[in-house]
């Protein structure tokens, strides 16, 4: 019996389920631990939720979405945080300390490309009023006649040329303060622009002319000029930080106001590309009006608006050049969009290299500041180019029969072609670089707000085409054309046709109003043999004879 007792009591202990053990031991190190990174991923979840409010213009939809999943992850962290306190279980405070690193990194990240859109975005975007660095030199000629003069005390009782623009701050209100800080006597001639008052230098009306710095850059393209640029001597440089004031891009809903953008490539001060934007967003039409760097205009800012080269307009400033165009072709420029060569090739070299069709292998100039070392090879056909290659494209007119008209043809596809690569982007990665790449190197007075609703609007319209990315937006090319000549001062310009810029300004007018008048053909023939060729908007040649040019 004692047998049967002790066995049946036996199987009565294997039978009981055995009861889990609480955790004794203190947990409290283990708490705040996780504490630490549950408090941590939700101030990232934070940050990323305010992040996400300026974009959401973008697609509301996925904004939504977004904020939704946020929450939903953060509720779902904290309720594991608490859980796990509540019920002492190491597991699951495992659990929520994995699930706060998680998503503490992934919003970590999200917080980090966010910061990267924003700096770069507020780098790009001009209100107004931006800081530059400017300097200036005080050059005299290199010759025996003015050896003695090695310093800037040397300068004392000597003729100085300077703007005759009391607003121009570098050509007239800098060295005049310098020279006062200086203590120094002179005598002041004014130029009406820096060609003149370089040639009034070489021809020893002026003892010292007064100079932006990078002088040289600006005037190594100048057939006269640039022979001489060896006999100069700089004997004072001087930079000061300056505000230059810009007139903010205009209010207009870009997604349904039609819209000019002056597209505008700066090298050493200097407009070398010259574009007018015109953009219809209803019908997705973009014109593209390419004006001659070397055009011979009258210039806004020039005192009676002596006429120069368009380009040499930029020297004087931004505002400068846009007020230029707005007197050429009479229209509004509502934004500009600006960038340095080097911009364009960190641009595209982030995209991977852009496609481009050249119609002539040539080797051309790199991107160095020392000219005349052919060093890129550009070949002919359709190839992807890396950055050098597609600046020189874009740069290049001496291996071209037709020069800088091929030239202004060439600028016009190759900004064809990094928005072609642009809208295509999928990498993040990728897309973190060309922003780099333009935050430190283009500028522009688009809103944010106007940025977005434009990108907003090409991804709808590509969602909704069965066409290909580039052919969402119809692009045409356009330039005004005109007969090289010599200025006065034998200086290489472009004389523009009139003809061309009134056939160039209807077709400003008709791209802004859809509803415009256009010639019609009195007969209409048809064969199915033709191939449609698009109607040319400006011709190479006009019947117009040009006045002799006055000094």
């Amino acid at each position: 019996m004692l047998n049967l007792w002790r066995t049946a009591n036996m199987d009565k202990h294997k039978t009981q389920p055995r009861k889990k053990k609480k955790v004794r031991r203190d947990l409290t190190l283990i708490n705040q631990i996780m504490a630490f990174f549950v408090l941590t991923a939700d101030l990232f979840l934070v940050l990323a939720m305010l992040g996400l409010t300026q974009f959401s213009s973008l697609s509301r939809t996925l904004f939504i979405r977004l904020n939704l999943i946020v929450l939903a992850a953060a509720l779902i962290l904290n309720f594991l945080a608490m859980l796990a306190v509540g019920r002492r279980s190491v597991s699951l405070l495992k659990t929520a300390m994995t699930a706060a690193v998680v998503i503490g990194l992934i919003s970590a990240f999200g917080v980090y490309v966010e910061g990267r859109l924003n700096v770069n975005l507020g780098k790009m975007m001009d209100q107004g009023s931006s800081q530059e660095t400017v300097g200036v030199s005080f050059v005299v000629l290199g010759d025996d006649e003015h050896a003695a003069l090695q310093s800037a005390q040397d300068l004392n009782g000597k003729v100085f040329g300077i703007l005759d623009d009391e607003q121009a701050q570098q050509g007239y209100q800098m060295p005049k303060n310098e020279i006062e800080k200086l203590k120094l006597k002179v005598t002041y001639r004014e130029y009406s622009d820096y060609t003149r008052l370089l040639k009034g230098l070489l021809n020893k009306e002026i003892d010292v002319a007064a100079l932006p710095e990078n002088y040289k850059g600006m005037f190594e393209t100048n057939e006269e000029i640039a022979p001489e640029l060896a006999v100069l001597r700089d004997v004072h440089n001087f930079n000061r930080t300056l505000t230059i004031h810009t007139e903010q891009g205009s209010d207009k809903d870009v997604t349904k106001e039609p819209f000019t953008v002056l597209i505008i490539g700066v090298d050493d001060d200097r407009s070398d590309a010259l574009m007018l934007a015109t953009v219809n967003p209803g019908s997705m039409t973009v014109l593209l009006t390419s004006i001659p760097r070397d055009s011979y205009v009258p210039i806004a800012c020039y005192t009676n608006q002596k006429s120069d080269k368009i380009n040499n307009s930029r020297v004087r400033g931004r505002q400068c050049t846009i007020d230029t165009v707005k007197q050429l072709l009479d229209v509004d420029v509502d934004f500009y969009f600006e960038s340095n060569f080097h911009g364009i090739i960190e641009i595209v070299d982030a995209l991977g290299g852009v496609i481009i069709d050249n119609p002539k292998e040539f080797v051309g100039q790199d991107s160095s500041d020392e000219r005349g070392h052919q060093t890129v090879w550009v070949p002919q056909g359709v190839n992807r180019l890396n950055g050098e290659q597609t600046l020189a494209f874009a740069r290049e007119r001496h291996s071209y029969n037709s020069g800088d008209f091929q030239r202004q043809s060439n600028q016009q596809q190759v900004i064809q072609a990094i928005l072609t690569e642009a809208v295509r982007l999928k990498d993040v990665n990728k897309a973190l670089k060309v922003l780099d790449a333009a935050g430190e190197n283009v500028s522009t007075n688009l809103s944010m707000e106007q940025m977005i609703g434009l990108f907003n609007l090409t991804m709808k319209k590509m969602n909704r085409s069965y066409v290909q990315n580039q052919n969402v937006f119809n692009v045409i090319g356009a330039r005004i054309s005109g007969v090289n000549d010599r200025a006065p001062n034998r200086m290489s310009i472009v004389r523009l046709y009139q003809g061309s810029i009134e056939d160039n300004k209807k077709a400003i007018h008709r791209v802004f109003n859809l509803n415009s008048e256009i010639d019609a053909p009195k007969a209409l023939s048809f064969s199915i043999d033709w191939v449609y060729e698009a109607p040319a908007i400006s011709k190479d040649e006009y019947d117009e004879k040009f006045a002799p040019l006055k000094q």
